[in-house]
């Protein structure tokens, strides 16, 4: 049997759950799924191996990275032969429209309608670089979840776009039946796996224990542990340190809030609202930075940094060594 491997080489880790109830509900059909969660905790890898199972369970499955989709003029459709093929050069002319993605959808499931398959399931990732993206998703919502087929529909999109998981659109789609799912970074298990598959594919070493990698630096979030990797640890906490600066004189600017007073909020997280040291506006304005992260589903929404590393260097920063 063929086992798949990530963009980075590594196999799958950690996300049975999210997997398994993203499967089950492509499976029954008329359902939309949301992924959300921070910044490079997986969620494209998350679809991406939804695709290929359930393309292999004979499901026709259109994949459109909107980055790449915008820019290359490319979209994935798993699986990829002569037949599927035939579905893109349909619609060769639209690619990299709203409305072209559209036509997919409506080419794919004529596709299926009228070929062996057991349904089909749209995925789009970070949907937030289309044009009018709100105005799409509730149409896609209606579409996916109110429209009768002959086989199994479905939708599932993944969104780290703070403005999405801090406005309303979240709870719009919600309210028509979207299940939002929240994909944070791996336990810490699966993340010792991860990293010693990593180093051992790159053939590299590890200047710090792992577990302090997880706990003070990332949180077992891949993408950040492999651009650590590539950096090398000090490269990438000063990367971090400049990005972090570069806010805080942004917001001093902006909201009149000093460097001190966001670095103080920054090093008492995780905690939850409502916030009162610190203007609402300002939390905004670090969701939007991606310096921290705002999980909506909680029964108290709670407020963390995006990853540790901002909270290590924000005590630092202070003259503190209070245990992370």
């Amino acid at each position: 049997m063929v086992e798949y491997r990530t963009i980075a080489g590594t196999r799958f880790y950690d996300r049975k759950q999210e997997v398994e109830l993203v499967r089950e509900r492509c499976i029954r059909g008329s359902t939309y799924t949301i992924l959300f969660g921070p910044w490079n905790t997986g969620k494209s890898e998350i679809l991406r191996y939804i695709a290929w199972i359930l393309s292999r369970e004979d499901y026709l499955v259109v994949y459109i990275d909107t980055r790449r989709y915008l820019g290359e003029k490319t979209v994935s459709i798993y699986p990829w032969n002569t037949s599927t093929k035939k579905i893109v050069e349909a619609i060769r002319e639209l690619i990299g429209l709203p409305e072209g993605i559209y036509r997919l959808f409506m080419e794919s499931y004529r596709f299926i309608r009228n070929r062996l398959g057991k349904g089909v399931v749209w995925i789009i990732d970070e949907p937030y670089y289309l044009s009018h993206p709100r105005a799409f998703l509730e149409a896609l919502a209606k579409d996916t979840i109110y429209t009768h087929y002959e086989k199994p529909v479905s939708t599932v999109i993944a969104v780290s776009e703070g403005s999405f998981i801090k406005s309303r659109d979240l709870w719009s789609l919600v309210s028509y039946g979207c299940e939002p799912v929240l994909v944070e970074g791996l336990d810490y298990s699966s993340f010792k796996m991860f990293i010693e598959e990593l180093l051992s594919i790159r053939n590299q070493a590890l200047d710090i224990g792992i577990r302090e990698l997880y706990e003070k630096y990332t949180n077992g979030v891949p993408g950040a542990a492999i651009s650590l990797l590539e950096d090398g640890l000090k490269k990438w906490v000063n990367r971090h340190k400049t990005i972090l600066f570069h806010v805080l004189d942004t917001i001093e600017y902006k909201y009149g809030v000093s460097r001190e007073a966001v670095l103080e909020f920054i090093a008492s997280l995780p905690r939850h609202k409502p916030v009162e040291n610190i203007p609402h506006s300002v939390i905004e304005a670090l969701i939007d930075y991606n310096i921290v992260y705002y999980n909506p589903l909680m029964e108290k929404p709670l407020i963390k940094p995006q990853i540790p590393v901002y909270k290590t260097i924000a005590l630092e920063l202070l003259g503190r060594r209070d245990s992370i």
